[in-house]
């Protein structure tokens, strides 16, 4: 029983998380952006969550207390780092950029 409300917690979790994106397609200002030129490095890791959560833990942010996520990116005036799992997709990739000029947008 505990295994099955584990399993419908985090499906029900996921799937809020996942309404909160965007559409691939969908337009977003671009006339608004914190940064215009950013120096961005990638950092590729066989577990993403675990490396987004220290990397949140060791820049002071309190990590992601178990949020589920499949890349992540932390950003300060004009530097981003970006960490993507070693296969990734323009999506995923393009998302984590988008972060890197425009901040938190969800």
């Amino acid at each position: 029983m505990k295994k099955a409300l584990a399993i419908v917690a985090m499906f029900i979790t996921t799937n809020v998380f996942a309404g909160l994106e965007r559409s691939p397609t969908d337009l977003y200002q671009m006339t608004s952006l914190m940064t215009k030129q950013t120096t961005v490095s990638i950092i590729t890791a066989d577990n993403v969550p675990q490396a987004c959560e220290r990397e949140s833990i060791r820049r002071g942010n309190g990590g992601f207390k178990g949020v589920p996520m499949q890349a992540c990116s932390f950003w300060t005036d004009n530097t981003c780092t970006i960490i993507v799992p070693k296969m990734t997709n323009n999506d995923s990739l393009g998302h984590e950029l988008h972060h890197c000029f425009t901040g938190a947008f969800h």
